[in-house]
């Protein structure tokens, strides 16, 4: 595929192969029109290549993908269009807020209606730089343009656009950073001090650490979820937003309940509606949650940390007690074994494990100008 200049018209030529439906090979050259920019012809030419090659070529001309030039796409409205029909049909609402918060802050306002056929890997680039004089982490600014990718990619599928500049782009380096988890006589202290200060939180402060549930999890737990003849809990809501969905990739899961944890919630006298809830049976919130966990860390003098990282701190203490991370993935509930891997480091037989699989025989008595180097009965 090639995009060059015309010397006697001044303008800029699309000339590419390809198979007609006789399988034959064919020849696509003609002027991208009058007033064409190059990147312009080149758009034009991946759009057209690809449309041709795939033997739709009356799609290309209904579609506006002909060599007058492709039809403009705002990307506000392209935007607004995606999170309508796309975004919200398919995410949970908390992905939602930040997708809209994402494209309504960020995106809407870099790009504005510049033609979405127009954005070029230099436009990438030029968003990225804007966004880190601004502050933004590279963290954060990886979760813009996956945003931006996954909105392009399907105006690609819609035909609205013919390419996607992030395909194979670059995502910046993000540093690792270790995260905080309370060990077990941390954990206690947490507890102890919440028992003292906030009665009211400590039967939720040591289910998260006994389960490693999901703040909206709990937020959203019910009654007939919780089975004292099994002793086990189905983790089967997520409350976000003050409305209850599925849990986080869809993925239902049941996890056991300790002989503690199990007397603990029996005392709370069961009964339909919300475990963890106010006098009105109202479920609590994340923002009524906050104070008492926080001050729950300080009076137990320790550093403060996200309500999150009680789930960490279950999974960080079942690994180093030596269980297989494969039963920590499905008690977390992770799609991938991947997200479990973070906390392998800490299991005691990992490093003793995999040295214990090396066999060069027994230790070899060595002698080096005389000196016994080594003992052992290895082979003569």
């Amino acid at each position: 595929m090639s995009v060059y200049k015309s010397h006697k018209s001044e303008s800029y030529v699309i000339d590419f192969t390809y198979f007609g439906p006789d399988g034959r090979p064919k020849r696509y050259r003609k002027s991208a029109g009058r007033g064409v920019n190059k990147r312009d012809a080149e758009q034009m030419e991946r759009a057209l290549a690809k449309e041709y090659r795939r033997g739709h070529v009356e799609r290309v001309i209904a579609i506006g993908m002909a060599p007058g030039g492709p039809k403009p796409v705002p990307f506000s409205g392209l935007a607004k269009r995606w999170f309508d029909n796309y975004v919200v049909v398919r995410n949970r609402l908390s992905v939602q807020r930040t997708t809209e918060q994402i494209i309504r802050v960020h995106l809407v306002r870099h790009f504005g209606d510049k033609d979405a056929n127009a954005i070029s890997r230099c436009d990438i680039d030029d968003y990225v730089a804007v966004v880190q004089r601004k502050g933004l982490k590279p963290k954060t600014i990886n979760n813009h343009l996956g945003v931006l990718s996954r909105m392009l990619a399907c105006a690609l599928e819609w035909d609205l656009v013919g390419a996607n500049p992030l395909k194979g782009y670059k995502p910046l380096k993000v540093d690792e950073k270790e995260s905080r988890w309370l060990a077990a006589d941390e954990a206690t202290s947490f507890l102890t001090a919440a028992a003292e200060h906030d009665p009211g939180y400590y039967h939720l402060f040591y289910t998260a650490l006994a389960t490693g549930m999901r703040q909206g999890e709990l937020l959203g737990l019910k009654w007939p979820a919780v089975d004292f003849d099994r002793n086990q809990i189905r983790v089967v809501s997520n409350r976000v937003l003050g409305q209850d969905g599925t849990p986080k990739n869809g993925r239902i899961r049941t996890i056991k309940m300790n002989g503690s944890l199990s007397e603990l919630l029996y005392g709370l006298s069961p009964k339909e509606g919300y475990v963890f809830c106010r006098e009105n049976g109202d479920p609590l919130t994340p923002d009524m949650v906050k104070r008492p966990f926080w001050r729950a860390l300080r009076n137990a003098s320790l550093p403060k940390i996200r309500f999150h990282d009680l789930r960490h701190s279950f999974a960080s203490q079942l690994v180093t007690a030596g269980v297989q991370l494969q039963v920590v993935q499905e008690l977390l509930g992770h799609a991938d074994l991947k997200m479990t891997m973070r906390y392998a480091h800490l299991s005691p037989s990992v490093g003793r494990e995999a040295v214990e699989k090396l066999t060069f025989g027994g230790p070899v008595l060595m002698c080096v100008d005389g000196i016994r180097l080594g003992t052992g009965s290895g082979p003569t």
